[in-house]
This record gives C-alpha cells, structure tokens and sequence, in this order.
C-alpha cells in the first residue's frame, strides 16, 4: 500500500506543469539571485547564477510572474500554460538597470549611454526667432536593426510625463535661413542644428516609479536627433522660449552612425 501511494505521488508530480523562467538584463546577461514572485502563491524564488529558474504551477491558464532585484528596474509577465500534463514552458523577463539620476539613457552597446541635455541656442529677428544646438555629444549610438530604445528616469507622474509634450526631432545643419523681419525678408546667419522632421516614437510606463520607456516606431537612420518639450524645436514664436521652465529650456541630442 505505501509503495502504491508513493507511486503515485511521484507520478502527481511528473504530472505538474512547469514554467523555466530566465531572468535577463536588457543585454541578454543573467540576472543572479533574482527574486520571483508567482502571482497567487505566497513567497518568492530566487534566479540561480545562470538567471533560471524552474517554477512548479498548480494548475493550466494565464500565470502572472514578477521578477526583480536591487539594482534592476522590476517586471511583469504572463505566461499561457497549457492543458497538457507535465509541459515545460520557457519564459524570459528582461530587467532595466536602475539609472543612477534622473535623465535620459540610450540602450546602447552592452550598457547604457547617458544623453545629455544642452542649452537651446536663439538665432532671431524681431518677428521670428530659430531655437537649435550648436554642438552635438562626440558618443554615439550605432544602428542595431531594431528600433531603438531609451530608459527615461524623471520624478513626474505620468500625467505630468503626458503634459511636457516630449518629442523626438530628426535634426539637421543649417548655415542661414530667410525669416520676416520689419522691413521684409532678412537672411540671417544660422550655422546650428534645427529641426529637419519628427520621429514617431512610443512612450510607455515601466513598473517603477517616475521610470518610462521610450521606444522609436523604427530604427533610426544615421543622422543627429534631440528629445525636445513642447514642440521648442519646430516654433518660430519669438516668445516661446521665455514661457518655459527654465528646465525645459534644453533639448538633448545624440548622433546615431
């Protein structure tokens, strides 16, 4: 009888579906000593020195799982285990290094490359006014075949984030320019870099706070580019700049080669 009842114990088991999770960073490096979380079941497991894991599921459906550790910016995902007995499901969670302070980062080349923040330079007449950078950062971004992606770190809710009107321009290099001024058209020495078009880019949460995700429709083309608020790159209202924080008064531009 008992060795009927451990038979059968053992075949439970064999039975029980699996999940094989492995715990990356966003360079596809294994996150050791991670801590999981199984959504509905009390406690937590921790990544082995290879980032794995294998999690035993009570039963098939949608399994929620957290994964997260000091350092790491956490995340979510949900994995479909189906009705077979005994399955293994491999997943993988990719973590985003935390940010030291508040800014934007480029996921670059093995670890992140911080994009600075630049004053605006103003070229203006009297009824019209450019708004560009003269330099741009000698670091740069490399094509990767895939659309490009930015941690940005800022203590602002998320309805505050929506508000700043943040927006990615494709820039370009511009000697001089032919504005209004009082007396008719004006050629006005520019030599900067000014907005040439917009970039379609997509800004989502991450599951911490005042930290977001941007991530460009495509991959971008080699060129300069700059996150800018409030449209400042594309106006031509002379007094556009004074109405903004003085925070907002910067763009910040990178090259991608």
């Amino acid at each position: 009888m008992f060795f009927l009842e451990a038979a059968l114990l053992l075949t439970a088991c064999s039975d029980t579906p699996e999940i094989r999770l492995k715990v990356v960073d966003v360079w596809g490096k294994p996150v050791a000593s991670a801590s999981v979380i199984q959504e509905g079941i009390s406690g937590m497991q921790k990544t082995d020195s290879g980032g794995l894991l294998d999690l035993q599921v009570v039963s098939s459906g949608p399994v929620r799982l957290q994964a997260g550790t000091e350092g790491y910016i956490k995340d979510y995902i949900t994995v479909e285990v189906p009705e077979q007995d005994g399955s293994t499901q491999s997943a993988t969670i990719e973590l985003y290094p935390s940010p030291s302070e508040p800014g934007f980062y480029a996921v670059g080349e093995g670890q992140y490359m911080p994009v600075k923040p630049i004053p605006l330079k103003t070229v203006s007449t009297e009824l019209s006014r450019y708004h560009g950078v003269q330099k741009v950062p000698k670091e740069g971004l490399h094509r990767r075949g895939a659309a490009h992606r930015f941690v940005y770190y800022a203590p602002l809710r998320d309805w505050e984030i929506r508000q700043l009107g943040l927006e990615l321009a494709k820039l370009k290099f511009q000697e001089s320019a032919e504005v209004t001024g009082v007396l008719g058209p004006t050629e006005i020495e520019l030599n900067m870099w000014i907005s040439d078009q917009d970039v379609e880019m997509e800004l989502s949460g991450l599951w911490a706070m005042d930290h977001y995700l941007i991530t460009t429709e495509k991959e971008l083309e080699e060129g300069v580019y700059a996150f800018h608020a409030q449209s400042i790159l594309n106006t031509r209202e002379a007094e556009a700049l004074e109405k903004l924080p003085k925070e907002l008064q910067v763009v910040y531009p990178f090259e991608v080669r």
